[in-house]
């Protein structure tokens, strides 16, 4: 993510192809991995797609908001997921999400990438240990 690449701020246009391509191949990185994929989301769309911070934080949110839509009907059906804990945790995400947002406009870029690559560290840690 501290790869030096200039944001493209024209209109921005992919190839389909490569689109459906680099998305089938994060899905099933995600999956295999167990996480959200956010985190490769935003690395990819940075560094591949060379779009600015606050165009990828909201396609990542979008694009981890739909994908986990199956996911999380999978796991409750399966009974994995405690309802009452995952209630307040879910209103909380919604309630505040649109503060995080707005914070988010007014800070750097650059302070976004080191944010996410602390929260990034932080789960690995988590996940080894």
């Amino acid at each position: 993510m501290f790869i030096k690449i200039t944001p493209s701020t024209s209109h921005i246009k992919f190839n389909r192809v490569l689109l459906i391509t680099i998305g089938s191949i994060l899905g099933l990185v995600s999956g295999i991995v167990g996480a959200g994929g956010a985190f490769i989301i935003i690395s990819v769309l940075l560094v591949i797609f060379k779009l600015p911070m606050n165009m990828v934080v909201t396609n990542s949110i979008v694009i981890a908001f739909i994908s986990s839509i199956g996911a999380f009907i999978i796991k409750l059906l399966q009974g994995y997921i405690p309802i009452n804990s995952a209630i307040p945790l879910i209103l909380g995400s919604i309630l505040f999400t649109p503060l995080g947002m707005k914070i988010g406009q007014k800070i750097p870029d650059y302070i976004q990438k080191v944010i996410v690559s602390v929260l990034i560290v932080f789960a690995i840690i988590k996940l080894i240990f």
